[in-house]
């Protein structure tokens, strides 16, 4: 049965407003110029993108289409639906057009973005285009737009395996050392010290000596340590244990080499992190040379500690003498990210740095909870939508209310209608402006 344009067009109307309705973009006029086309194509990707079907399985639809249509009618299909509306299109030109746009029509602000993830073979030719493109992108667009800013992935730059790895090593740091054998002083974070240190090492079958040790616990300390000097605190941890060190050979200390080792980081592992860290550094010297904000996206937990401790270095070194510009996100839907977000802002207040920090709700639910189920371990992420919501609106609280305006910055990606209307009151509260927030 066919139905009238006008009947098309009002049932797409409150298609999109039913889907806007649940961001703060709910009011009619946005839609009034658009054609009935228009409209119902927009009605039909918002309620496919709410599909979990189409969420749970498109990776899989893709590779179909690129292998029975091939890549020129898919990148066309893919341009002409949800490409069209939730992205600038395919090439930096469209982006400039787009950025522009935006900003002297309606005085917005843009984040570029160039999307490869989850490349399991280390095709070195392809990282290497990768981080070319992303600096041309700041050349062409960030270098005299300051209105523009750009968001990476860190795994658009190496491959899955290397991550992983990477993250297994990490793992093994922060679960089974640092958690199991560290304890709780009073009121105080946890402590682990160096005889608890020994009896995970023996444990575990590792051969050290008391230099090995010694040379462990001042790798790790801080130089103005509260603590003993047989003592490390988790701040300290948290801050200076990492299966790969940018600009320093501190993984080549024997506890970590051999910690690293066990994960399966290989020389050849070692040295697809070293080829990263020169990649991470071009693109980040670019944007600290431009004065362009950048966003790290968080991904996967399976991955995250590493990608974590990577952007810490990062901050640590750019940070130093300049307001912070570099952005790590956190995902609230994690159990874990209020511990994560309460430490971050205490090893920025300890290295005399600002934090940076970009806050989202989460972007990998559906395989979180699939992984979880399938491998038999707790799920990292909160079970119901109520959780993230609480732990969002926790973490967006105590970064305001911590939030140094002269260092700080923090991007706040949300479509809740309660968490803007919370977040404009701490702003208001804590007197942030623009340059905060």
């Amino acid at each position: 049965m066919f139905l009238s344009k006008r009947i098309c067009r009002k049932k797409a109307l409150q298609s999109l407003q039913w889907f806007n309705s649940k961001s703060m973009a709910s009011k009619p006029e946005v839609f009034k110029d658009m054609t009935t086309f228009d409209l119902v194509k927009r009605g039909v990707i918002y309620k496919m993108s709410q599909s979990d079907i189409l969420l749970n399985n498109g990776e899989w639809l893709a590779k179909q289409s690129y292998q029975f249509l091939g890549k020129h009618i898919t990148n066309g299909l893919i341009e002409c639906t949800g490409g069209e509306i939730f992205t600038s299109g395919p090439t930096i030109k469209t982006l400039i057009e787009d950025v522009d746009r935006f900003y002297y029509e309606d005085g917005i602000l843009s984040g570029a973005g160039y999307v490869l993830e989850g490349c399991e073979q280390d095709d070195i030719a392809l990282f290497d285009n990768c981080t070319n493109y992303l600096l041309e992108t700041l050349d062409r667009v960030c270098k005299t737009r300051p209105y523009c800013s750009l968001a990476i992935k860190l795994t658009g730059l190496a491959h899955m395996d290397m991550f992983k790895i990477a993250n297994k090593a990490h793992f093994m740091f922060f679960y089974h050392l640092f958690k199991k054998y560290a304890t709780q002083r009073g009121n105080d974070r946890l402590v682990l010290t160096r005889d608890a240190l020994i009896e995970f090492l023996r444990r575990n079958k590792y051969h050290v000596t008391d230099a090995n040790v010694d040379e462990f616990i001042e790798i790790v300390k801080f130089k103005d340590s509260k603590y003993g000097k047989d003592e490390i605190g988790e701040l300290e941890f948290f801050s200076n244990v990492s299966s790969h060190y940018f600009r320093s050979d501190k993984h080549h200390a024997d506890i970590i080499h051999q910690v690293c080792e066990r994960s399966g980081l290989t020389p050849e592992i070692r040295e697809a992190l070293n080829r990263f860290e020169k990649r991470i550094d071009r693109i980040v010297d670019r944007a600290a040379k431009y004065g362009t904000k950048l966003f790290i996206d968080a991904e996967q937990s399976y991955i995250q500690l590493a990608l974590d401790s990577f952007a810490r270095q990062i901050q640590t070194h750019y940070h130093k003498d300049r307001r912070a510009f570099v952005l790590n996100g956190v995902q609230s839907y994690l159990k874990l990210s209020h511990d994560h977000v309460l430490l971050e802002v205490e090893r920025c207040r300890a290295l005399g740095i600002g934090f940076g920090l970009k806050l989202i709700r989460g972007a990998y639910y559906n395989e979180e909870v699939r992984l979880a189920e399938e491998k038999k371990y707790p799920s990292p992420v909160f079970e119901t939508l109520e959780g993230s919501h609480k732990s969002y609106d926790s973490n967006i609280t105590h970064l305001m209310n911590n939030l140094n305006p002269d260092t700080d910055f923090l991007l706040m990606g949300t479509h809740n209608v309660e968490s803007t209307k919370l977040a404009k009151s701490l702003i208001s509260k804590n007197k942030l402006t623009g340059n905060n927030v």
